[in-house]
């Protein structure tokens, strides 16, 4: 036989199967983009953090003028709010990965658990940030 042949011994895959397979494989990419996509936000966020503090710190004149107001700083808002989108999207991909997937072990059981605190948190940064940054947005577009 031919390695062609042994190909058509394998059972074919139900429609079911192939659905959550490609489910599994979104779930992942998913997953790994929005990791990837929160830590550069964050890395961003937190740039943004020690530098403002430091020219607020030794009273620059390039300090930004109302550090850290969550109505009136417009970088801070955006960047919280691309953090908290990363962060519900890859904690929410994780947790329907880990429902799909099942979680047997202790360490899924706390993957889940740590991921529903994670899409929480995302959830609540963007409660306070998002309608700044769709306001600023709004603003910004020419009609």
């Amino acid at each position: 036989m031919s390695s062609d042949d042994d190909s058509d011994m394998e059972p074919p895959t139900s429609r079911v199967a192939a659905a959550a397979t490609s489910l599994e494989a979104g779930f992942q990419r998913s997953v790994r983009l929005g990791v990837r996509v929160l830590v550069v936000a964050t890395g961003v966020f937190f740039g943004y953090l020690v530098i403002g503090w430091g020219l607020v710190l030794v009273e620059s004149a390039a300090a930004p003028t109302n550090f850290l107001s969550i109505r009136q700083d417009p970088v801070f808002y955006v960047l919280a709010t691309i953090v908290g989108l990363a962060l519900v999207q890859s904690s929410g991909s994780l947790l329907l990965y880990k429902l799909l997937t099942g979680f047997s072990t202790e360490r899924d059981r706390f993957v889940v658990l740590f991921s529903f605190a994670a899409l929480g948190s995302g959830g609540a940064v963007l409660r306070m940030t998002l309608p700044q940054t769709l306001g600023l947005l709004w603003a910004g577009l020419p009609l």
